[in-house]
Parts: structure tokens; sequence; C-alpha cells
């Protein structure tokens, strides 16, 4: 950063970089004036951008969001995939608002409007579709299905651990449990048997989430509960943002709920 200034090419980019890193370091409000400060100098830079969504969110300034992005709209058209990802961030943004239909509606408009193999296409969408079920939307067998082929593909490969929870996630959702522990299984596996990076982060952290997501999807409250509390504070190694982890805390605070709930019944 000292090396640079506005005068070079580039510059804005460089600002929507280091806004991003100093959300997800905590420093929210400086992250906000650089992304704002990167979109200025590169409109067209939805790296930038996307940090100020992740910063207003982290701030609990929802409706800020949502007319952030509604401005940036035009700067969309033509877009790579990460189109998908700010789109996904805005449907968050209404769902925490109580607008469920908004976000179902950005859902299957531009979140998941036609099926992807690009992992982080489906991780925006297992993600969003999770969060309206959990809301208590009935997004329908056939949503999570469309997900669910293309993670039960996915057996065998965990190329990144974390996306590994995600495709976990979508065939819990669409009720594959048979593929859904065939994954976990695979992930022992690869965990066990090689040494590389990945394999590295599922034997320290990634497997034990992963069985945490089945439980909870599996309505196994008190093992989810468990399974999360013995992993969510080593969730941030297998990568993702704070805004993507967050799903796995929401999972571990409704199955404690839920678990909570049965020991009442029992007593």
């Amino acid at each position: 950063l000292p090396h640079w200034d506005a005068s070079m090419p580039g510059h804005g980019f460089l600002l929507g970089c280091h806004a991003f890193a100093l959300e997800e370091t905590g420093d929210v409000a400086r992250a906000e004036a650089v992304g704002r400060a990167a979109v200025a100098l590169e409109p067209g830079d939805l790296w930038g951008a996307h940090a100020v969504a992740h910063a207003i969110g982290a701030q609990g300034r929802m409706r800020e969001g949502i007319a952030w992005l509604r401005w940036l709209e035009p700067s969309l058209a033509g877009g790579s995939n990460f189109v998908r990802h700010v789109h996904w961030h805005r449907a968050l943004f209404h769902l925490a608002l109580g607008q469920a239909e908004d976000a179902l509606a950005l859902y299957d408009r531009a979140v998941w409007a036609e099926p992807s193999e690009d992992v982080r296409d489906l991780m925006n969408a297992v993600h969003l579709l999770w969060r309206l079920e959990a809301s208590g939307v009935p997004v329908g067998a056939w949503r999570w299905d469309g997900l669910a082929a293309i993670a039960e593909r996915r057996i065998g490969e965990h190329a990144w651990a974390f996306a590994d929870l995600h495709y976990v996630l979508a065939l819990a959702g669409a009720g594959r449990d048979d593929a859904a522990s065939r994954m976990i299984a695979s992930i022992a596996a690869r965990a066990g048997a090689e040494a590389d990076t990945q394999a590295r982060l599922h034997a320290e952290v990634g497997l034990c989430a992963a069985r945490a997501v089945a439980a909870a999807m599996g309505g196994e409250a008190t093992d989810a509960v468990a399974a999360f509390d013995a992993a969510l504070l080593h969730l941030p190694a297998l990568g993702g943002s704070h805004a993507q982890r967050s799903v796995f805390l929401a999972m571990r605070d409704r199955a404690a709920r839920q678990a909570v709930r049965g020991s009442l019944r029992q007593g």
C-alpha cells in the first residue's frame, strides 16, 4: 500500500482488496470508507463494492445495504458469476429484515437463476436456501434437489474443505441421507490418508464440522451442538468470509434451541 497512490492505474482495485481485508479483521468502519473510495475510483470493481456490503452488514445496517446494492445494479450487467454473490448479500439483507419473499425471489432470479457447476455459486445457493427454510419459508424439495444433484457428483473430490461442508448441507437438505453419509465417509478417508493442506484441514476441523452439519440436518440436536462447539473456533481455517461461515453459527444456535426444547419435553 505505501507504494501506491491514486494516480497509478489499478489503485481502486487495490483499495477494494484492502477494504475486504479490513472487514474480515474487524475494522468495519474503516473497511466501509476504503471500500467506498475504491468504488469511486473504479465503479465497476465488484470486489470493492462487495467489501462495502460486508462492512454495512457487519454493522447491522441492512436497509442501507439493500440501498447500496440497488445503487450498484448498473455496474452488475455483464459481470462475472461474482454478480451472483453480490445478489446473495442482498438476499441476506432482505431476510434479516423479515422480507423473506424478496429473498426467495432473488434466489430464483439471480442467485440460482440457472444451475452452475461453480462451487462458489453452489455455496451461495445452499447457504441462502438453508436460511430461508430455517426462517419458515417453504422452499420446495425441487430447489434442494437441484443443488444436491451437483453436490453428489462431488463425492470423492475434496478440493476445498469449506466447500465440502456445503455439499453435505445440500445433500442433507434434499433428504439424500445415504449420499450425505458417503460424502462424510469420503471426507474421513481423505482426512486420514493424505497429507496435503485440505486433508490436514479436514483432519483438524472439516470432518467434525461436516458431521455437525449432518447431525443438525438429521434432527440430532445434542450431537450437532457438541460437534459444532468442537469445530467452530477453528472454522476460519477452512476459508470463506465471516458472512459465509455465519450459516454454521446459525445452525449451531438452532440446534441448541432444539436441544433445549427436547430436554424440556423429556422433563
